[in-house]
């Protein structure tokens, strides 16, 4: 079968698991878990607890399949079951505030991050791995109608109508959050890179 378009082949997908292939859905968790994973953890700052929650996504999204909109994007769907179970684990954690110069940590380790070139040198490293550091401090201080859709734009990638779509906002409120997001990351940015 020549599936030519993601939404296809999504609504492909969807309809075998309707239809009872339940093994089916471990391909839209394939497609979705490591992003899904990534969006969250911008919320939780954990990322054992992303893991766990995104866990909870896709059980939540599979056993509400038979309620899924087929117009729009099975992903969009995705994130909106997301976010709102992101929020939710933020508002019974009481969400712990610290200062942005406080390192990141999980539960056991400070946190790292993968260049992506094994041929970087160290000090390309350490560039790169500062930079990183910046621009993920920068983001998680931003406050939270700017983070959610500059995370959403610039780190999953989504379209101006998905962010709208899972933020529940009309498109012009999409481009000016982040257009002033932007703003705000770039502010915060000067001068540390």
């Amino acid at each position: 079968m020549n599936l030519t378009g993601t939404h296809e082949f999504e609504l492909h997908v969807i309809n075998r698991v309707l239809k009872g292939d339940a093994e089916a859905y471990a391909e839209l968790i394939k497609r979705y878990e490591k992003s899904i994973v990534n969006y969250i953890y911008r919320y939780v700052m954990d990322y054992e607890e992303s893991l766990d929650i995104s866990q909870e996504v896709f059980v939540k999204a599979y056993y509400a399949l038979d309620k899924y909109d087929k117009n729009y994007r099975f992903s969009t769907w995705l994130y909106r079951i997301a976010r709102n179970a992101a929020i939710d684990n933020l508002r019974k954690k009481q969400l712990n505030l610290r200062s942005i110069d406080e390192p990141q940590r999980t539960r056991n380790e400070e946190l790292t991050f993968q260049v992506p070139s094994p041929d970087v040198t160290p000090e390309d490293k350490l560039c790169n791995f500062e930079f990183v550091q910046h621009f993920n401090e920068a983001v998680q201080s931003l406050p939270l109608e700017y983070r959610e859709v500059i995370t959403l734009r610039h780190i999953n990638h989504c379209s101006y109508q998905e962010i709208a779509e899972v933020c529940d906002i009309p498109i012009g409120t999409v481009k000016n959050r982040i257009f002033r997001g932007r703003e705000l990351l770039r502010k915060k940015l000067e001068g540390k890179l």
